[in-house]
């Protein structure tokens, strides 16, 4: 087995090298050699001891830049204050990965029944040519989203998937169908390749009665973003109200790390097929940080490269959860020096509690009176944050058990074990560490920390972040509970 596994790895990279060279010869959009203008970073991705960073290098034109070395390119990273090391460098195609794509489909009558035939037969193409480490995941978007299918290799089914496909819809839930492919995106299922990606093709007209907004798409996008590559669709005449939606849909896609195409005349199959090879196109850079931690933190990933006296930088960020084993290793080590740490915080703070009692003796002064007014005092100087009050309480089976009421500031956790969250539950079903409730601004979120049982809003497991609106039901567990919230921040 491991032999036949070998040879079909092989094989992959034999087709993907093949395509990668036609299409160095066949495309318009690739530059051999050039002098480079831009440095665009496409995705990020923390492992258990690097980060593996895909992106483009374009010449002036916005041309894709091949044939670079590590040798030739002054390329550094910093993550947050932290300096790192370049590791490796090298083109896409030369590396053993695969690519989780996933295809949103728009579903409504936007496209006539002959172009909505040439765009199955462009992803029916796209699928034939994948390799045995490439994934795919099919979403609709319409009246209703809809993941019509979940992540899979096997080529038969996905065309079967897509045959049964036809534009039916009088609405479009575009935001909607975003969102839900960035939180496949975001899965961090183990047998999932690093690279992720969106394809779409749309007018960018959402026109859904009381769907997403724009702001809430974008708000996905700040951090962990999973690039979109939109194909931006419209039948003549262009008028200004058509362009105005497209112009949105590009938002989305640049916003994303991905790319934008406005098709004009461009046949869809040929559409799909330059999106392709500008996704196999990419660079990987391995960038490696000893001091990185990770901790669930957001922070930011920056790039710097030197080319002939051109400094070109670009950045992202990204929350530092490893998704491969051995992240648990590099936490241990740092463990150490937590416990250093709160060791000498005992002592000094013994020697502290010594120092008032001796006070005390000398004064007469009550020592409990003096170690209150210290404490009093800390408080005093300690500012108040701004944050949102939430309140949650509990429904259907837990109806009647204790509401509880929050400052959700930047982050709160849930989960069974009281030393390691916020607020703990005594339900066996939860995990240790459950779910996290997270703000940006007046928003409020939810994100699932991997947990056995998952995370319900409403009936539905999420996957990713989610962002949540007032009233809605959480269940973890056998726990339900019900979210309260004014957007409006409070000190």
């Amino acid at each position: 087995m491991g032999l036949i596994g070998n040879k079909q790895a092989g094989l992959g990279r034999l087709l993907r090298l093949a395509i990668f060279c036609c299409g160095l010869f066949l495309s318009s959009t690739t530059a051999l050699g050039g002098e480079a203008c831009t440095l665009r970073l496409r995705q990020a991705y923390p492992l258990a001891d690097e980060i593996q960073v895909y992106l483009d290098i374009l010449d002036e034109n916005e041309d894709q830049i091949q044939g670079l070395s590590l040798s030739e390119l002054g390329l550094t990273a910093n993550l947050g204050q932290k300096s790192c090391r370049i590791r490796g460098f090298k083109p896409f195609v030369q590396t053993d990965e695969g690519v989780a794509y996933v295809f949103l489909v728009d579903v409504s009558k936007s496209l006539t029944e002959e172009e909505f035939r040439q765009m199955k037969e462009a992803m029916g193409i796209w699928v034939g040519a994948m390799t045995d480490k490439d994934r795919a995941a099919v979403v609709t978007f319409g009246e209703s989203v809809r993941v019509v299918q979940d992540y899979t290799g096997d080529q038969t089914v996905l065309r079967k998937v897509i045959d049964l496909l036809s534009p039916k819809d009088l609405k479009t839930q575009l935001h909607r169908g975003l969102a839900k492919a960035i939180e496949l995106g975001r899965r961090s299922d183990p047998q999932l390749p690093t690279r992720r990606v969106v394809i779409t093709l749309s007018d960018g007209r959402e026109d859904y009665t009381g769907g997403m907004v724009k702001d809430e798409v974008l708000a996905m996008l700040m951090e962990d973003r999973i690039p979109i590559y939109a194909l931006g669709f419209y039948r003549p005449p262009l008028s200004a109200e058509k362009q105005r939606y497209l112009d949105v849909l590009g938002e989305f896609a640049r916003r994303s790390g991905g790319d934008y195409w406005q098709m004009n005349s461009t046949p869809i199959v040929q559409a799909y097929s330059n999106v392709r090879r500008r996704i196999l196109q990419s660079y990987v850079v391995s960038v490696a940080c000893p001091e990185q931690v990770m901790d669930g933190s957001v922070t930011h990933l920056r790039l710097n490269l030197t080319q002939g006296g051109k400094v070109l930088s670009d950045g992202i960020d990204l929350r530092l959860v490893a998704a491969a084993a051995g992240a648990s290793v590099e936490r241990g080590s740092k463990g150490k020096w937590v416990i250093f740490v709160i060791i000498g915080l005992l002592i000094v703070g013994s020697l502290v509690v010594a120092l008032f009692k001796y006070k005390a003796a000398q004064s007469n002064y009550p020592v409990e009176e003096v170690i209150a007014e210290a404490e009093s005092g800390a408080e005093e100087d300690k500012p108040s944050l701004p944050g949102i009050k939430i309140r949650l309480t509990p429904t259907g089976k837990s109806e009647g058990d204790q509401a509880f009421e929050l400052k959700l500031i930047d982050r709160i956790t849930l989960g069974r074990e009281r030393a390691e969250n916020d607020l703990s539950f005594s339900d066996q079903e939860i995990s240790r560490k459950h779910c996290e409730l997270t703000r940006e601004e007046d928003l409020v979120f939810i994100r699932d920390l991997a947990s056995r049982n998952g995370t319900y809003v409403n009936g539905v497991p999420i996957s990713g972040r989610h962002r949540l609106e007032n009233g809605d039901v959480i269940v973890i567990g056998r726990t339900e509970l019900r979210i309260s919230f004014d957007s409006q921040l409070v000190f």
